[in-house]
């Protein structure tokens, strides 16, 4: 069996690399997401009309609200759970 590596350690080598490096799945989920709301608004648009695109527009942004107020928890969770 291989031995695989699970970890890096930032503080040796090219950090702005490594850190670029981390940081390419957050990257490519964020322009993934970006190209499904781009065609929904363009699918919904043409179907719909003003009255769809503004709702699916609508939608969007409760759906980001929701994500960061849930995010905001899940961190204040970590820090209590770490604190203890």
């Amino acid at each position: 069996m291989a031995n695989k590596k699970f970890s890096t350690d930032f503080t040796v080598g090219n950090i702005p690399q490594q850190i670029l490096f981390f940081t390419m799945p957050l990257y490519a989920s964020n322009i993934l997401q970006i190209l499904y709301n781009v065609t929904d608004m363009v699918i919904v648009g043409h179907v719909l009309g003003k009255v769809g695109l503004s709702a699916v527009s609508i939608g969007g942004d409760v759906t980001n609200f929701l994500t960061f107020f849930a995010m905001g928890f899940t961190n204040a969770g970590q820090v209590i759970i770490s604190q203890l």
